[in-house]
């Protein structure tokens, strides 16, 4: 009977060891491009939020071009230092380097460039028929 409980033991260890190694351990440049996803989607939030809150209080007042892009960045709440790079601001923190471009009085696009060496995301946010798209959503 011990042997029974060893084996099911042994076999049930080298199972949760074997999901580890396979599905949780990855590796720290996709560990980097995770958070910056998520600071990218939580930035886009911001952005609905400020689109629709008037001037007066610090928002777009449903037209991003009333903005200068520095202050777009600065109101998405992404942690970092604002910096400029060939002539355009960039917020700079451990995970990226984030800028944003206006194309539109309804739309945006926000670039991250991760620190760990992954590729460049681009995101692109635009209202149609009253509903925010993000293209591509994650």
């Amino acid at each position: 009977m011990r042997n029974k409980y060893s084996l099911f033991f042994l076999l049930f260890f080298s199972g949760l060891l074997l999901y580890y190694f396979l599905f949780v351990r990855v590796s720290p440049e996709t560990k980097n491009r995770l958070i910056v996803e998520q600071q990218l989607s939580a930035a886009l939030d911001q952005a609905e939020a400020m689109w629709v809150r008037p001037a007066l209080m610090e928002g777009a007042g449903r037209d991003f071009t009333r903005l200068d892009e520095d202050e777009i960045l600065l109101s998405l709440r992404l942690r970092g230092e604002l910096s400029e790079a060939n002539g355009k601001p960039i917020l700079l923190n451990d995970h990226a380097a984030y800028s944003v471009m206006i194309l539109s009085p309804e739309s945006l696009m926000l670039e991250a460039t991760p620190s760990a060496g992954s590729e460049k995301i681009t995101v692109t946010l635009w209202r149609s028929d009253g509903v925010w798209i993000r293209e591509p959503d994650f």
